[in-house]
């Protein structure tokens, strides 16, 4: 990681400390995405306004509300996600209830994949999309993956609402025929226990190296 990305990341740690020691959250997931550019957290106004746009446009929040966190305006998003979380457990291939990662963490992840060089970002459980809005954001070619129709559903809601396009996959992961997508420096981002993930790593580099 560069200097910047370093400072990315401590910063949302940050961030998310203050909250929880400020603020008690009400909900069962919450968002803090700062509302402009700051030394703290130096991101751009543009990327910023993005992703509060992903989650005023996911339907998994209910509630926003702007505070001042370290000096930076930011705004909270609140919801809930029991209906996806108990929708994605009546797979039998799937390997994780969805319970989604920070959306300032996708960006984060996908910023250090783009300058680490990978040109794809394929993320295996995605879940609501957020990391492969991410990486299609900052211009990578994405691939969200999701087994939960429900959940692909508001993937596709969420990508027309925000007029940002990226290839949405309905299947399971370990059936899919890689090689057809196209890909030639990807990362995969895999969501899912350690033991899980390794089934399902070994199962896509099977599939890659045919």
């Amino acid at each position: 990681m560069d200097q910047d990305g370093d400072l990315v990341s401590r910063s949302i740690v940050k961030l998310k400390n203050e909250f929880i020691k400020i603020h008690k959250p009400r909900s069962v997931v919450y968002e803090i995405i700062p509302l402009s550019y700051s030394h703290i957290l130096p991101i751009e106004n543009r990327i910023l306004s993005r992703l509060n746009e992903f989650a005023e446009m996911n339907s998994i929040y209910y509630r926003s509300t702007d505070i001042n966190l370290l000096g930076v305006p930011c705004r909270t998003h609140e919801g809930d996600i029991n209906d996806y979380w108990l929708s994605s457990k009546k797979y039998d291939a799937n390997y994780q209830p969805f319970y989604p990662t920070w959306i300032l963490s996708a960006y984060a992840l996908s910023l250090y994949a783009k300058r680490l060089g990978f040109k794809e970002a394929v993320d295996i459980g995605s879940g609501d999309g957020r990391i492969a809005y991410c990486s299609k954001l900052l211009g990578m070619k994405s691939i969200g993956i999701e087994i939960d129709s429900a959940l692909v559903d508001l993937q596709r809601r969420i990508s027309k609402s925000t007029n940002l396009q990226y290839d949405i996959v309905n299947g399971d992961a370990t059936n899919i025929e890689y090689n057809s997508i196209g890909l030639s420096r990807p990362i995969f981002f895999i969501s899912g226990l350690p033991e899980s993930g390794e089934i399902l790593a070994t199962s896509i580099l099977t599939k890659i190296s045919k």
